[in-house]
């Protein structure tokens, strides 16, 4: 069940998740989740982007990659389409480039005919798979000067400070300050999830990493109806505790972003797995 299901849901999980309309929210935020589920906000460039990313993490899946891989890959995406015409440029070759390439910043890199048969087979199920002759030496060629392309249009600034690393701080801490009822609710899970649905739209590259992990902390336990243990008798709150310099006005506009994601994605045809 995907995280959109289960924020929607009435089913009771653990300790309970909440569906979308009674989850508390800041007001900013709130007042986004008003406004159609079927009616995309998206131009349509954002909607080609949004399924292209969603392809990569299909061929991220089945190449069995990891989170991360597949989290930079999608980072390494949207820059370079921040930067480029998407008119200008196949998507999907940038799309598979891209996962090659992030394969191998992250030190799991996978062979290059790998993504290549994986990404044909799924954007081509019904086909039989490529043959070694001149098409497929050609997209080989293709995808390592795609590669320095990317390269050279990001100035060789690949890395990235991943928010992930700081989503594991915060849940590893506000599990030890939780009651210990609260260890099987799954706001861990949902908070992993959120963040990594982020990468499928432009919120990865628009936002601090820091600050995204601790708004996706903050939708999944607002999700499961989760208040942090003894806040009201708190010196400040538990988020500045994590971030000394965000505010609730800050967290509300991520939350907002982070909603309209999953609004617009109900109403956009995003790359089915075959």
């Amino acid at each position: 069940m995907s995280f959109w299901d289960m924020l929607t849901s009435h089913t009771k999980v653990a300790g309970g998740s909440l569906p979308l309309e009674q989850i508390t929210l800041p007001v900013a935020a709130s007042s986004a989740t008003t406004s159609s589920h079927s009616k995309c906000t998206w131009s349509s460039e954002e909607r080609q982007l949004f399924k292209t990313a969603s392809f990569i993490t299909t061929c991220a899946r089945k190449l069995e990659v990891g989170s991360l891989v597949k989290s930079n890959a999608c980072w390494l995406f949207y820059k370079f389409f921040s930067i480029v015409q998407l008119e200008h440029y196949d998507e999907y070759v940038v799309a598979m480039t891209c996962l090659f390439l992030a394969s191998k910043i992250e030190e799991t890199p996978v062979k290059i005919r790998d993504v290549i048969n994986v990404a044909h087979r799924t954007l081509h199920p019904r086909e039989t798979p490529l043959q070694i002759d001149q098409t497929y030496s050609s997209l080989v060629d293709t995808l390592i000067n795609f590669e320095l392309l990317i390269c050279r249009m990001l100035n060789f600034k690949l890395t990235y400070d991943y928010p992930h690393k700081y989503l594991l701080h915060y849940l590893k801490s506000l599990t030890e300050w939780m009651p210990a009822q609260h260890e099987t609710e799954p706001y861990q899970r949902i908070a992993w999830s959120i963040l990594n649905d982020c990468f499928s739209t432009k919120i990865c590259i628009r936002n601090r990493p820091d600050q995204l992990a601790l708004a996706s902390c903050y939708l999944a336990l607002e999700s499961c109806d989760i208040k942090v243990y003894m806040q009201e008798h708190a010196e400040k709150p538990w988020w500045k505790v994590f971030i000394e310099d965000i505010r609730l006005s800050d967290i509300s506009q991520l939350v907002a972003q982070i909603l309209e994601m999953y609004e617009n994605e109900t109403a956009v045809t995003s790359f089915t797995v075959p």
